[in-house]
């Protein structure tokens, strides 16, 4: 009976979630924007989107692997469902359902897994303070900048980049 109840219940679940989702949806203007999108273009960004997956998933295999071995096909499963979880729950709840998901499957430690999505966070805040910190040492000020607030701007994402460095470590 319980094997029975919980696919029920995940299907009203999708199915609420969807009518929530799509109540003020103007499905005219949907189809509209849909038939003008460009196929190639939308193929392209599925081929890049799976590509991150696949890269994030890579990656958690690295920081998951002092707590143990875990094959690419777990990982990347998790991910995927944790990033959709993402989208369709409030409060990121996907970031706490994939190390539970994972840790729970491989019989890893739940605690020890969710601490490296905090790892994978933090890689992700460094990653982008230093790509900013970058474009700020690369880009040459319009005159209508002013130098003082941009020079302010320059040095706070330096900071933040070494602060998010240092909390790596």
């Amino acid at each position: 009976m319980l094997a029975l109840l919980r696919p029920v219940l995940v299907l009203l679940a999708t199915g609420g979630l969807l009518a929530v989702f799509l109540r003020q949806a103007e499905f005219s203007q949907v189809w509209a924007g849909i038939r003008l999108a460009s196929g190639p273009m939308l193929m392209l960004s599925l081929v890049f989107t799976t590509l991150t997956y696949v890269l994030r998933a890579v990656r958690w295999q690295v920081l998951l692997s002092p707590i143990g071995r875990v094959a690419f096909g777990p990982a990347f499963r998790t991910t995927v469902m944790g990033f959709s979880a993402n989208f369709l729950l409030p409060a990121r709840a996907g970031e706490v359902l994939r190390p539970y998901l994972l840790a729970r499957q491989q019989r890893l430690d739940v605690t020890a897994t969710l601490a490296t999505i905090v790892v994978e966070r933090l890689l992700d805040l460094m990653t982008v303070l230093a790509l900013f910190f970058l474009f700020t040492l690369s880009y040459v000020p319009d005159p209508r900048v002013d130098l003082k607030v941009f020079r302010a701007v320059e040095l706070g994402v330096g900071l933040a980049t070494l602060g998010a460095a240092a909390a790596l470590a």
